[in-house]
């Protein structure tokens, strides 16, 4: 196994625990204290980052990206592990920050399962669902509905 396979299986696989955490175990207080940090999602940026730097000279090819340039960046050996360990750290800040967000305005557990799943497996329609279920509960709460909610207080995790 060389060291581009080796950061692909360990970088997902440590990652799994922490989505586990925010969607089945939201208010346990190890998944505040741990989700609290934002330095959560460094060690999982660290290893794209020492295996992007040598390929440094390649990647300086994006100071001006055009189409043709991305197809010849992604064509070097390893372009799909390393583009995948750039998604993971980007993925958990995502959902870290739904996870925060949704506790702090007290969303309902419950409705915080699918987004934070989606989020998980396609982070971009995630982040969208869930400003769209942000928004309809800001909403609500300006005209005086009550917000679905499972908590009484979120704590302050933030």
């Amino acid at each position: 196994m060389n060291v581009y396979d080796f950061a692909f299986y360990a970088v997902s696989f440590l990652a799994v625990p922490l989505w586990l955490m925010m969607i089945l175990l939201p208010k346990h207080s190890l998944t505040k204290r741990i989700m609290g940090s934002v330095y959560i999602v460094v060690p999982f940026a660290v290893p794209y980052a020492v295996l992007v730097l040598a390929h440094f000279q390649d990647i300086l090819l994006f100071l001006a990206p055009t189409p043709s340039k991305i197809e010849e960046l992604l064509t070097h050996p390893y372009s799909d592990v390393l583009a995948w360990l750039h998604f993971i750290p980007l993925d958990l800040f995502a959902g870290r920050w739904i996870y925060l967000d949704s506790r702090q305005k007290n969303f309902n557990v419950f409705a915080m399962v699918p987004i934070l799943s989606l989020c998980l497996l396609l982070p971009p329609l995630g982040f969208v669902l869930y400003f769209i279920f942000r928004f309809i509960n800001s909403k609500r709460q300006s005209e005086g509905q009550p917000e679905p909610s499972v908590t009484a207080n979120a704590g302050s995790e933030l």
